[in-house]
């Protein structure tokens, strides 16, 4: 519930080669995911008790201040462009680490 991590809602998400932005409507400050804290990428169609209603999820597993955390997001309803954003984000991850 830190940093408001806990919420949900709808919005808009942009990224670069060095984070992930998400800002839910009606709010001023966007969740940033650094790829360089970003240990694995998993896809699914359930996420914190939400179901994407047979569109898959992206779910970033990360870290921050000690603790494991994950965040899904629901970014396109279809299976190809998702995975498109995955091997394109996976990039980002691995070109972090160095």
């Amino acid at each position: 519930m830190k940093d408001k991590l806990f919420a949900r809602g709808t919005g808009e998400y942009w990224y670069d080669g060095n984070a992930f932005n998400f800002r839910r409507y009606l709010t001023k400050e966007p969740i940033v995911l650094h790829f360089k804290n970003i240990i694995e990428l998993k896809t699914g169609y359930w996420h914190a008790g939400k179901w994407g209603g047979r569109h898959p999820i992206i779910k970033f597993i990360w870290e921050q201040d000690g603790m494991r955390l994950s965040s899904g997001f629901l970014l396109y309803r279809h299976k190809d462009v998702t995975e498109n954003m995955i091997r394109e984000f996976q990039g980002y991850i691995n070109a972090n680490r160095n």
